[in-house]
């Protein structure tokens, strides 16, 4: 030994070869005393005793992690009997405070006896604590990504450039049906349906190509048993360091039970399109029905009022018109109340005196109240404007049934109605109505009932005082469409008081009307308007109508695309949260011209040609240059010549075409006592036949004929007259009117559509057709 290095005696040498090691620390391992000497550095990273200056492998055994001394031992072990030409390990020494570190140990054989047996080994220790907390936190996110990709519950993948599959879920295996070994042999192509195989490749190529980041898709796999299962794809693409594509990521997302349930519901809109079909179909044939034996027993008793009658006689004529008026408002109520259910009630805004229809209204009624001895008394306040904008028909329609009801539950005392404004300044004016009465009064238990259909305050009132309890729900459904509210006080046996309130738009909101000449090229312009909220719709269709458009309102975007599917329109109008203006023309493929109201702030995208926007707020003079730019062309001349008609000159001529004996003789009567030279036909052929020989300056026609219908044979008369066909080339078209039973939802705009001067719904009134005729 004493020819050997000694530890004790000779040590710098020993220590600065092991620090040429390149160590944190130090060691030297002397096998024949079985020593550790440490330097000094290594002490303090092992946590040792500074003062101690060898130490036994046994005691640096108690300062190694339990779980690591096996291993620490036998690697030792492994050096001293050199089964291990160089010791290497890593295990965790524990510290001062408890905690433990990471040290890499390294070492090797350094002496060797003469006869080739070693002494001693050296080498270091070094802290690798936080490599290993980098490879512990790496292992963690590696096996975090494993277990979030194994157990996700959409289809995970990834997939070759080639297409195919390196690694899949248990989730996709189950939605495509393969296990993973057979999935893993498959590329996405051979598992596509082939009529989907297109879209996705060439999102694939653009995505590999860098002009897309990602992309997503609907489309079609084909289960491992042969049917086809819907899936929603969402891939992205991991790149090599150079930009070369690695592998696709791919997330698929079983959808077939949406697509299940969206033809589910496409069946579902389509049965019920056809239910609103056959529905409106029925209440057309209804409306029909009734009103054609109906327009007979009213005409004829207004003909049969102003002959020679006895007194008794009179008096069964007047219970006579008075049932036939309580039939035909109970067949009104049946069908406004078969609109409201499918939301085809629209409402008109339009210029009228309120007095006037108030009056009206008021007058209609006191016959019934001076019948019953009871007092009506009205009270209309100044500050009520003398024009309103409103639907001046269902205004009335409301009044009327409030009044109506307050007379018929009145047994004795008044009813009194008053009209007013509200009086709030800091909220916008409303125009209230209030009908009340000293009548039998409604209890608290059963007065929320009352406006919800067919009911009445008990079912004993219906014995006693009749009607269908329409009334009432009809009436607070218009006062909620005009964005106004109904309300009822009553006490029971002391009367009721029922109030509506609507918003209050007068003439003067809309500025002075603009010229004919600015509003020329585009008056007379069919429009269909859809919008969802009720105030900003009312307040467009104001505006479009005061430079002359004929508007019709949808309160739905599908409402709108029926309309659009039976009728033509110049234009169409659409606020920009129905519907993007990229998707119109797979929704509506021959849509007319159409204008996007939006907010400034709304991002429409890139506008087709024949769209335009128009941002909210805007004026009368904005949305009129924008509609002139979509749609300049000239309006039919017929339309401002036929308005321009003067009342004080009488037609000469009149045609009248209906099929039903009875109301050709009925009509016959009524043009009579007018002083109207009249000829009568049966069907449209017969009526296109007479026209063509013999000039008529006016054209009553029913809507359905026989033959060419009403709508069809008003087309064909413009026709005729745009080609010159004599006698029809005369210095004024023929005024055209509809008679018809039909008083369901489009009627109207459809007869103005197809060249027509008016509407007359049966049952007719001489007086109302010497007021359209201004005679």
């Amino acid at each position: 030994m004493t020819s050997e290095i000694r530890f004790d005696e000779d040590p710098q040498s020993g220590w600065r070869i092991a620090l040429i090691c390149a160590g944190e620390g130090a060691w030297m391992w002397d096998f024949e005393k079985d020593e550790f000497l440490i330097c000094e550095t290594g002490k303090k990273l092992l946590g040792l005793d500074g003062e101690k200056k060898t130490f036994s492998l046994d005691y640096l055994s108690s300062y190694i992690h339990p779980d690591d001394v096996e291993t620490v031992l036998r690697s030792a072990e492994g050096l001293r009997s050199e089964t291990i030409e160089e010791y290497y390990t890593e295990c965790r020494f524990r510290q001062p405070d408890g905690s433990y570190i990471w040290i890499l140990t390294k070492g090797k054989i350094y002496s060797r006896h003469s006869s080739g047996s070693p002494i001693c080994a050296v080498g270091t220790h070094t802290d690798v604590s936080k490599r290993k907390e980098l490879e512990f936190n790496k292992t963690q996110a590696q096996d975090y990504i494993r277990s979030a990709f194994e157990n996700a519950a959409i289809g995970m993948a990834l997939v070759s450039p080639q297409g195919k599959f390196i690694q899949t879920n248990s989730a996709l295996c189950k939605i495509l049906g393969y296990p993973e070994e057979q999935l893993l042999a498959e590329t996405f192509q051979n598992i596509t349906v082939p009529d989907d195989l297109d879209a996705d490749i060439r999102l694939l190529n653009e995505l590999v190509a860098g002009k897309r980041s990602s992309y997503q898709l609907e489309k079609r796999y084909v289960h491992k048993e042969g049917h086809v299962v819907w899936a929603l794809l969402s891939v992205s693409l991991v790149r090599h360091g150079d930009g070369t594509p690695d592998h696709f990521i791919a997330q698929i997302q079983d959808i077939s039970e949406q697509k299940r349930y969206e033809r589910q519901l496409k069946e579902a809109r389509r049965e019920a399109e056809a239910s609103d079909r056959a529905k409106s179909s029925f209440l057309a044939t209804m409306s029909h029905e009734i009103r054609t034996p109906m327009n007979a027993v009213i005409g004829y008793s207004e003909l049969l009022d102003s002959t020679e009658l006895d007194e008794e006689q009179r008096l069964f004529l007047r219970h006579i018109s008075t049932s036939g008026d309580l039939l035909l408002h109970l067949i009104d109520d049946i069908l406004d109340f078969s609109k409201i259910e499918v939301g085809e009630i629209d409402l008109e805004f339009l210029d009228f005196e309120i007095r006037s229809h108030f009056n009206q209204s008021f007058d209609l009624l006191r016959p019934k109240a001076e019948e019953k001895g009871l007092s009506l008394r009205s009270y209309y306040d100044n500050s009520v404007p003398k024009q309103i904008i409103g639907d001046p028909h269902r205004i009335s329609q409301i009044l009327i049934n409030l009044i109506g009801n307050a007379i018929k539950f009145t047994p004795e005392g008044e009813v009194f109605v008053s009209v007013k404004t509200s009086q709030d300044p800091s909220l916008a004016p409303n125009l209230v109505v209030s009908v009340h009465d000293t009548g039998i009064g409604i209890s608290e238990e059963q007065q929320g009932l009352l406006f919800k259909p067919f009911h009445q305050a008990d079912s004993s009132m219906t014995r006693k005082y009749g009607g269908t309890g329409l009334g009432l729900a009809i009436s607070n459904h218009l006062v909620q469409a005009m964005g106004g509210t109904m309300s009822l006080r009553s006490e029971l046996g002391k009367g009721s008081t029922f109030t509506f309130s609507i918003p209050l738009h007068t003439p003067s909101s809309k500025g002075t009307p603009l010229p004919e000449s600015s509003t020329g090229s585009i008056r007379g312009k069919l429009v269909l308007l859809c919008d969802l909220n009720p105030i900003d719709r009312q307040q467009t269709a104001i505006t479009l109508r005061n430079i002359g458009l004929l508007v019709y309102e949808a309160r739905s975007f599908g409402r709108a695309k029926k309309e659009l599917s039976r009728s033509r329109y110049d234009l169409l109008i659409l606020d920009s949260d129905l519907i993007r203006p990229s998707a119109l023309k797979s929704e509506i493929p021959n849509h007319p011209p159409t204008l996007f109201i939006a907010l400034a702030e709304d991002v429409l995208g890139k506008l087709p040609a024949d769209c335009q926007r128009i941002d909210r707020p805007f004026t009368r003079s904005q949305i009129k240059d924008a509609i002139m730019e979509l749609a300049p062309s000239p309006a039919e001349p017929e339309a401002t010549e036929k308005e321009s008609v003067p009342h004080d000159e009488k037609p000469k001529n009149t045609l009248v075409v209906e099929d039903n004996p009875a109301n050709r003789r009925l009509m016959q009567a009524f043009l009579n006592r007018l002083d109207l030279k009249t000829e009568m036909v049966e069907n449209g052929d017969e009526a296109i036949s007479i026209l063509q020989k013999k000039r008529f300056d006016l054209v009553f026609l029913d809507l359905q004929i026989p033959g060419p219908s009403g709508i069809e044979l008003a087309q064909k008369i413009r026709e005729l007259e745009a080609e010159g066909a004599h006698p029809l080339t005369q210095a004024k078209p023929v005024r055209i009117y509809a008679i018809t039973t039909n008083a369901v939802q489009g009627t109207r705009e459809r007869c103005i559509e197809a060249g027509m001067d008016g509407f007359f719904l049966k049952p007719i009134r001489t007086q109302e057709i010497r007021k359209v005729l201004g005679l």
